[in-house]
């Protein structure tokens, strides 16, 4: 009917946001007749220990006139610890919400991957396509927030602006469409 679970961990995060993560393995669980079909983990204690650098952290930040053991001390300790863990989890979500993908060799040719989406995104041959990495990644972007990528199709000179007059080769201002790789269904 269940088992006791320790968990242990050095400095942050605080034990009030692990215990939200391990209190839905506390309960009961029943089935739809009310049947307990496990009885959770009898016991889950979560404690953490404070290295020096840290503890002298959080004292420091810490209203003065507190000694160690006393009740107060442990109120504005815990306080203080979830004041700068929440400052400290504020700086972690910024800074990785500021990190960006960096491409690696932007100028090399465009890779198959990114050929075949765009391949799949004009219905065009890609294969001969003189694109490098960078530029291929801009245009699928482009494509992906509905923007419509043929003019900087035209201007890379990947197709062929459309001809004015008759033209016999039936130069056109669409994509060319490439046949071999098109889909057909068969009439019932």
């Amino acid at each position: 009917m269940g088992s006791s679970v320790r968990i242990s961990w050095t400095d942050f995060p605080t034990v009030g946001a692990v215990e939200k993560v391990i209190h839905p393995f506390r309960e009961v669980r029943r089935d739809e007749w009310g049947e307990i079909l496990s009885g959770g983990n009898l016991y889950i204690s979560a404690e953490n220990e404070w290295t020096r650098e840290t503890r002298a952290e959080i004292e420091a930040a810490m209203p003065e006139n507190f000694e160690r053991g006393s009740w107060d001390y442990g109120k504005w300790f815990h306080k203080t610890v979830a004041q700068i863990y929440e400052e400290r989890k504020h700086i972690k979500e910024e800074a990785s919400s500021k990190k960006q993908w960096s491409m690696k060799n932007p100028e090399n040719p465009a890779t198959y991957r990114q050929r075949m989406a765009l391949h799949r995104m004009t219905g065009c041959n890609t294969t001969e396509w003189a694109l490098t990495k960078a530029q291929a990644s801009e245009l699928i972007g482009k494509h992906k927030s509905g923007q419509d990528i043929t003019e900087e199709l035209k201007e890379l000179g990947l197709i062929t602006p459309p001809q004015t007059g008759n033209d016999p080769s039936g130069a056109t201002d669409e994509p060319q469409k490439d046949t071999a790789h098109t889909k057909y269904t068969t009439q019932q």
